[in-house]
This record gives structure tokens, C-alpha cells and sequence, in this order.
């Protein structure tokens, strides 16, 4: 290989850098650093002094976490997170019936409003 030409970064060079990641629905000049760790099997890392995600299992390419968290702070995977973001957006779209006026008048059994006034306690 030529002095001249740039070499890619290997491996442990590419894990050491964060990874700037674009999220849907933002602007170009929006981004997230993500942080690269590696972890073996029964290794763990902590968030916030909070939350635990420790390596279980590793099977081929299928990794397997356990995620310790605080009842408070949900933990979803990626697709049932967005799915639920979906599902609360179009709830908040979708035409809801309308609310009953609440008014001051009686209610009489029949259905009907009465005119009466309103008793009040002494």
C-alpha cells in the first residue's frame, strides 16, 4: 500500500469513536451521538447510575440483553417503541365525539332539563 493512501480505521479505531446516527423526522443537521461499547458475555454497563444491560447470551448473530431499569423508565424495543408512537399520534388526529356541555340546569329522570334552581346548603 502507498504512504499517500488513507486507511480506513479498523476495528478497535471505530469503536472508540461515537457514530453520529440520523433519526427520521429530523432535519439534516440533527443527530444523536451513539456510543460504541463492546462487552463479552456476562458483562455489563450501566446508564445513569439507574440501568443495567448486561450481555446474557450471544448466539450467532442474535444478542441477548437483560435490561435492569427503574419501574418508571419504560424499556420497548426499537419497533414496539415506534409502533406506540404511531398508535398515540393517530389517536390525537382521529375525530373524537364531541363532550357534553355541563350546565348549572337539574336533569329530570324523564331525560329532560328542569328549570329549577339549584338547592344550596347553609
Amino acid at each position: 500500500m502507498r504512504s499517500n493512501q488513507k486507511q480506513g480505521p479498523n476495528k478497535e479505531d471505530a469503536e472508540r469513536y461515537a457514530v453520529k446516527k440520523y433519526y427520521k423526522g429530523l432535519g439534516s443537521d440533527s443527530f444523536q451521538i451513539m456510543l460504541i461499547l463492546s462487552r463479552k458475555v456476562n458483562e455489563t454497563i450501566v446508564i445513569d447510575g439507574c440501568i443495567l444491560v448486561r450481555v446474557v447470551r450471544v448466539d450467532g448473530d442474535v444478542v441477548k440483553l437483560g435490561i435492569q431499569a427503574p419501574k418508571d423508565i419504560p424499556v420497548h424495543r426499537l419497533e414496539v417503541y415506534e409502533e406506540i408512537q404511531r398508535e398515540n399520534q393517530e389517536a390525537l388526529t382521529k375525530g373524537r365525539p364531541p363532550v357534553p356541555k355541563i350546565t348549572n340546569e337539574k336533569q329530570d329522570p324523564h331525560g329532560g332539563l328542569s328549570s329549577a334552581p339549584r338547592k344550596t346548603r347553609k
